[in-house]
């Protein structure tokens, strides 16, 4: 039987559970968003294609799928 961070950590309140993961979601959405505005940019500059809507469309989208990624993988580990 593996025990999961809950049992060993003896936390139960699933709001503070929550929170923390909407947290670290925030925060992986905003890496991601910041990475990826950054590398297409700089190639839209180099290759003199000026779209910046598009491109923060496209990094919003990006950084959205990725928090709700990381916040659907950290509930899964922490409120077994």
């Amino acid at each position: 039987m593996q025990l999961t961070f809950t049992q060993l950590s003896g936390v139960t309140n699933t709001t503070l559970t929550r929170h923390i993961a909407i947290v670290v979601a925030a925060g992986s959405a905003m890496l991601t968003l910041n990475v990826f505005l950054a590398r297409v940019e700089s190639k839209y500059e180099r290759s003199g294609v000026a779209n910046p809507t598009l491109t923060r469309y496209i990094a919003i989208v990006v950084a959205a799928r990725s928090a709700m990624l990381t916040l659907n993988v950290f509930l899964a580990r922490v409120d077994r």
